[in-house]
Protein backbone atom coordinates (compact mmCIF):
# COMPACT_ATOMS: atom_id res chain seq x y z
CA UNK A 1 0.00 0.00 0.00
CA UNK A 2 3.11 2.58 0.18
CA UNK A 3 2.43 3.90 -3.24
CA UNK A 4 -0.92 4.38 -2.75
CA UNK A 5 -0.41 5.98 1.01
CA UNK A 6 2.26 8.41 -1.00
CA UNK A 7 -0.37 9.16 -3.53
CA UNK A 8 -2.76 10.17 -1.14
CA UNK A 9 -0.61 12.08 1.20
CA UNK A 10 1.21 14.26 -1.92
CA UNK A 11 -2.64 15.07 -2.58
CA UNK A 12 -3.13 16.01 1.30
CA UNK A 13 0.05 18.18 0.71
CA UNK A 14 -1.18 19.77 -2.35
CA UNK A 15 2.10 18.31 -4.14
CA UNK A 16 2.21 17.07 -7.79
CA UNK A 17 1.36 13.64 -8.60
CA UNK A 18 -0.95 11.28 -9.63
CA UNK A 19 -4.08 13.05 -7.88
CA UNK A 20 -5.81 16.53 -8.71
CA UNK A 21 -5.39 18.07 -5.60
CA UNK A 22 -8.55 20.34 -6.95
CA UNK A 23 -10.51 17.11 -7.15
CA UNK A 24 -12.36 14.96 -4.46
CA UNK A 25 -11.64 11.44 -3.73
CA UNK A 26 -13.43 8.30 -4.59
CA UNK A 27 -12.16 5.68 -2.60
CA UNK A 28 -13.64 2.52 -3.77
CA UNK A 29 -12.81 -1.38 -3.20
CA UNK A 30 -13.97 -4.59 -1.80
CA UNK A 31 -15.55 -4.18 1.94
CA UNK A 32 -12.76 -4.19 4.63
CA UNK A 33 -10.42 -2.64 2.87
CA UNK A 34 -10.01 0.26 4.80
CA UNK A 35 -11.97 2.96 2.81
CA UNK A 36 -13.83 4.53 5.86
CA UNK A 37 -11.31 4.64 7.98
CA UNK A 38 -8.90 6.01 5.37
CA UNK A 39 -11.14 9.32 5.04
CA UNK A 40 -11.71 10.04 8.21
CA UNK A 41 -7.77 9.38 8.79
CA UNK A 42 -7.18 11.89 5.77
CA UNK A 43 -9.84 14.61 6.87
CA UNK A 44 -7.50 14.23 10.29
CA UNK A 45 -4.40 15.22 8.44
CA UNK A 46 -5.56 17.49 5.41
CA UNK A 47 -7.29 19.39 8.82
CA UNK A 48 -3.54 19.74 10.45
CA UNK A 49 -1.58 19.85 6.75
CA UNK A 50 -3.31 22.51 4.35
CA UNK A 51 -3.28 25.97 4.93
CA UNK A 52 -6.79 27.83 5.02
CA UNK A 53 -8.00 29.42 2.48
CA UNK A 54 -8.72 33.03 1.75
CA UNK A 55 -11.76 34.15 -0.17
CA UNK A 56 -13.41 37.16 -0.87
CA UNK A 57 -17.03 37.99 0.87
CA UNK A 58 -20.37 38.23 -1.33
CA UNK A 59 -21.67 41.42 0.31
CA UNK A 60 -18.08 43.36 0.01
CA UNK A 61 -15.44 41.53 -2.33
CA UNK A 62 -12.66 43.76 -0.62
CA UNK A 63 -12.94 42.34 2.27
CA UNK A 64 -10.33 38.81 2.86
CA UNK A 65 -11.39 36.31 4.88
CA UNK A 66 -9.83 33.43 6.40
CA UNK A 67 -11.82 30.19 6.56
CA UNK A 68 -10.04 28.46 9.22
CA UNK A 69 -12.05 25.17 8.83
CA UNK A 70 -11.47 25.00 4.48
CA UNK A 71 -9.77 21.62 4.58
CA UNK A 72 -12.10 19.94 7.12
CA UNK A 73 -15.28 17.85 5.89
CA UNK A 74 -18.37 16.11 7.27
CA UNK A 75 -18.56 12.57 6.60
CA UNK A 76 -22.19 11.38 6.35
CA UNK A 77 -23.72 7.73 5.87
CA UNK A 78 -25.16 7.50 2.01
CA UNK A 79 -28.13 5.39 4.02
CA UNK A 80 -28.33 8.42 6.45
CA UNK A 81 -28.66 11.22 3.88
CA UNK A 82 -31.27 8.79 1.66
CA UNK A 83 -33.03 8.04 4.99
CA UNK A 84 -33.54 11.93 5.56
CA UNK A 85 -34.79 12.72 1.87
CA UNK A 86 -37.26 10.09 2.98
CA UNK A 87 -38.09 11.56 6.14
CA UNK A 88 -38.47 15.20 5.14
CA UNK A 89 -37.97 15.39 1.01
CA UNK A 90 -35.90 17.51 -1.03
CA UNK A 91 -35.17 20.00 2.29
CA UNK A 92 -33.78 17.24 4.43
CA UNK A 93 -31.25 16.82 1.89
CA UNK A 94 -30.09 20.44 0.99
CA UNK A 95 -27.19 20.92 3.12
CA UNK A 96 -25.97 18.03 1.77
CA UNK A 97 -25.76 19.97 -1.32
CA UNK A 98 -24.81 22.86 -0.36
CA UNK A 99 -21.46 22.28 1.85
CA UNK A 100 -18.75 22.96 0.67
CA UNK A 101 -17.02 19.98 1.78
CA UNK A 102 -18.72 16.60 1.98
CA UNK A 103 -17.75 13.12 2.29
CA UNK A 104 -20.22 10.08 1.71
CA UNK A 105 -19.75 7.02 3.25
CA UNK A 106 -20.78 4.08 1.34
CA UNK A 107 -22.26 5.54 -1.32
CA UNK A 108 -24.04 2.61 -3.42
CA UNK A 109 -25.05 0.87 -0.25
CA UNK A 110 -28.39 3.14 -0.12
CA UNK A 111 -32.31 2.76 -0.94
CA UNK A 112 -32.52 3.33 -4.68
CA UNK A 113 -34.91 4.49 -5.27
CA UNK A 114 -36.20 6.42 -2.19
CA UNK A 115 -39.41 7.87 -1.49
CA UNK A 116 -40.76 10.58 -0.13
CA UNK A 117 -44.68 11.03 -0.04
CA UNK A 118 -44.91 8.96 -4.09
CA UNK A 119 -42.28 11.15 -4.62
CA UNK A 120 -39.38 8.41 -5.93
CA UNK A 121 -35.61 9.63 -6.44
CA UNK A 122 -32.64 8.28 -7.00
CA UNK A 123 -31.26 10.59 -4.02
CA UNK A 124 -26.95 10.05 -4.95
CA UNK A 125 -27.91 10.80 -8.32
CA UNK A 126 -29.30 14.28 -7.69
CA UNK A 127 -27.08 15.29 -5.46
CA UNK A 128 -24.30 14.25 -7.55
CA UNK A 129 -25.91 16.41 -10.13
CA UNK A 130 -26.65 19.03 -8.23
CA UNK A 131 -23.26 19.10 -6.84
CA UNK A 132 -21.14 19.47 -9.72
CA UNK A 133 -23.97 21.82 -10.82
CA UNK A 134 -22.85 24.29 -8.12
CA UNK A 135 -19.38 23.40 -7.42
CA UNK A 136 -17.16 26.56 -6.72
CA UNK A 137 -14.01 25.35 -5.47
CA UNK A 138 -16.22 22.65 -3.76
CA UNK A 139 -15.28 19.32 -3.03
CA UNK A 140 -17.05 16.13 -2.41
CA UNK A 141 -15.77 12.86 -1.02
CA UNK A 142 -17.09 9.02 -1.34
CA UNK A 143 -16.26 6.07 -0.26
CA UNK A 144 -17.96 3.08 -2.28
CA UNK A 145 -17.64 -0.26 -3.13
CA UNK A 146 -18.83 0.75 -6.77
CA UNK A 147 -15.54 0.29 -8.95
CA UNK A 148 -15.95 3.85 -11.34
CA UNK A 149 -17.81 1.55 -14.17
CA UNK A 150 -20.31 0.56 -12.21
CA UNK A 151 -21.04 4.39 -11.24
CA UNK A 152 -23.19 4.87 -14.75
CA UNK A 153 -25.50 1.37 -14.13
CA UNK A 154 -26.48 3.00 -10.50
CA UNK A 155 -26.75 6.64 -11.27
CA UNK A 156 -26.48 6.94 -15.20
CA UNK A 157 -24.34 7.98 -17.67
CA UNK A 158 -24.18 11.52 -17.41
CA UNK A 159 -23.52 11.44 -13.56
CA UNK A 160 -20.88 8.55 -14.36
CA UNK A 161 -19.01 11.42 -17.16
CA UNK A 162 -19.30 14.26 -14.65
CA UNK A 163 -17.57 12.04 -11.37
CA UNK A 164 -14.51 11.98 -13.86
CA UNK A 165 -14.44 16.06 -13.47
CA UNK A 166 -15.03 15.50 -9.59
CA UNK A 167 -13.52 13.29 -8.04
CA UNK A 168 -9.75 11.19 -8.29
CA UNK A 169 -10.29 7.18 -8.16
CA UNK A 170 -8.04 5.35 -5.30
CA UNK A 171 -9.06 1.95 -5.42
CA UNK A 172 -8.01 0.36 -1.91
CA UNK A 173 -7.28 -3.63 -2.47
CA UNK A 174 -6.37 -6.46 -0.27
CA UNK A 175 -7.44 -8.64 2.35
CA UNK A 176 -10.24 -7.59 4.92
CA UNK A 177 -8.68 -5.85 7.74
CA UNK A 178 -11.95 -7.04 9.78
Amino acid sequence: MKPLLNDLVRWCLMIDGKLDPDKGLWLWGDIGTGKSTMLEIIRDYCHMVRRPVCYREKDNPRTMRRDPWAYSFRITNASYVAGMFAKEGYPGIEEYITSCRQAFDEVGRECIPTGFFGNMENVFQYIFQRRYDIRRGDFTHVTSNLAPEQIGEIYGDHIYDRCFEMFNFVQMSGESWR
